[in-house]
């Protein structure tokens, strides 16, 4: 699946990843990176909406993980939503100490 992303075949990675979220469904944690990649997926082709939902069922999921938090705040700030970025930025610091 990353072999897709780096060939710029997102929408096979997106589609990939549809399928990995739905073979995951009882367990916590590749849920949670199915549903964090298919958000950063979506980040690259600029469906930052689609990015957040997908990042934020990730920290539904796992909560503890910064790196779900940070991949937010990417797609917020890019949406120009600044004062949430800097939040999810936050609760990344603090997870990471």
């Amino acid at each position: 699946m990353h072999s897709l992303k780096a060939s710029g075949k997102i929408n096979e990675a997106i589609a990939d990843y549809d399928k990995y979220i739905s073979l995951n469904t009882d367990n916590t944690r590749y849920l949670a990176d199915g549903y964090q990649n298919r958000g950063v997926a979506k980040t690259i082709i600029k469906d930052y909406a689609g990015a957040v939902a997908d990042l934020t069922v990730a920290i539904k999921l796992f909560p503890e993980d910064a790196v779900l938090y940070t991949n937010r705040a990417d797609a917020y700030r890019k949406m120009g939503k600044t004062a949430l970025a800097t939040a999810d930025e936050a609760k990344a610091a603090s997870l990471k100490k």
